[in-house]
Order: structure tokens, then C-alpha cells, then sequence
């Protein structure tokens, strides 16, 4: 918790102005909330250091997300209970780890106002940080044209991130797009 509070806390609020000089507006954290590995009182003492987060990045008008890891929608309930002005970054990847269902669906049903942000990756499931493959979407066993329509579903008109390497990208890119539009999604043309 010291390092939390005596590295990461102050390297937050120096970018938190730097992200204002480059137009950003939204800042994702990882700070896993997951009770399976994490002690309730490291839990409590997280919730509260991501209130100063938030408390300052309004002053920067920065939205303050928080990534999904291992964590379920029900893990996160705590934290969006306490702070109103916390949203998610939905890691559909991650979201395929440590469960036999991918826990996007539930992030998507429980929480649509909060999902600010969406990263895209396959993996194969597993249990393990390792298993966190960030692979081409349709080499690993998510389900992305079920999570689209899902996101479709809910109205979701904000950005997806392909978290992948940049040779990656425009490999996959038209598939991708592809994919959200068979879900009912449509972008702009410089997209």
C-alpha cells in the first residue's frame, strides 16, 4: 500500500496536467479489485486512494476509469458504490480470464453508464496472468459478435482500442469493422 500511496499516487497527478496539454480526457487505471487475491483492507485502502484520483482529475476534466482485470461485475460493486464519478474501461480480453463465461456480459448488463472505454484482444481463457495472450480477435475464444451486439444493445457509441502490436492492427482492422457492423455499428469515415 506505501508504494500505491508514495510512487503511483504521485506519478498520477503529474500526468493528470500533462494529459490536459495533450486534449486527453480519459485516464484508465489497474488497480485490481479482485477479492480472490486482494485483502479487504488493500481493497478499502484502493477505493480511497482512487477518490483523490477522481477528485483531482475533475479539476483536469479527466474521466477516471477503471480497468477490468480478473475482477467480475460484482467485484467492482464495492468501489462503484462508494465513487459515484468512477466508470470502466471494459477490457474484453481480461474479461475471458479466470471464468467460464466472459465477464463482459455482466460488466455490459450491470454497469452500461459506466463503460467509458473499450480494449479489444483474444486470448484462450485460463487462470493466469500468462493466459492474458493479447491476441488477433478470432485466434483465442472470445465471443466479439456476441460482446458487440451486447454493446450495441446498450447504445455504446464511445471508443474501442485494439490492444494489440501496430503490424497487428491493421491486419485485423477490417475484420473487426466487419464484425461491428454486422452488430449494427457504424463509424465515421476517417476512422
Amino acid at each position: 500500500m506505501r508504494n500505491l500511496e508514495e510512487v503511483y499516487l504521485p506519478k498520477i497527478f503529474q500526468i493528470l496536467p500533462l494529459m490536459t496539454e495533450l486534449d486527453m480526457s480519459l485516464l484508465t487505471l489497474h488497480l485490481w479489485f479482485d477479492p480472490r487475491f486482494v485483502k479487504e483492507e488493500v481493497l478499502t485502502f484502493k477505493t480511497s486512494l482512487l477518490r483523490y484520483i477522481i477528485e483531482k482529475a475533475a479539476d483536469f476534466e479527466i474521466t477516471v476509469c477503471l480497468e477490468n482485470l480478473s475482477e467480475t461485475a460484482s467485484h467492482m460493486a464495492a468501489p462503484f458504490t462508494d465513487l459515484p464519478h468512477l466508470n470502466l474501461t471494459l477490457d474484453v480480453g481480461h474479461a475471458q480470464l479466470l471464468t467460464e463465461v466472459n465477464t463482459s456480459y455482466a460488466f455490459i448488463e450491470r454497469y452500461p453508464e459506466r463503460i467509458k472505454h473499450v480494449h479489444l484482444h483474444d486470448n484462450r481463457g485460463g487462470d493466469s496472468y500468462r493466459d492474458d495472450l493479447h491476441l488477433i480477435p478470432g485466434e483465442g475464444t472470445v465471443d466479439f459478435e456476441k460482446v458487440f451486439q451486447k454493446l450495441k444493445a446498450m447504445d455504446y457509441d464511445r471508443t474501442i482500442t485494439l490492444e494489440l502490436i501496430p503490424s497487428e492492427i491493421d491486419k485485423c482492422l477490417r475484420p473487426v469493422k466487419e464484425l461491428l457492423s454486422r452488430s449494427g455499428f457504424e463509424w465515421s469515415t476517417n476512422s
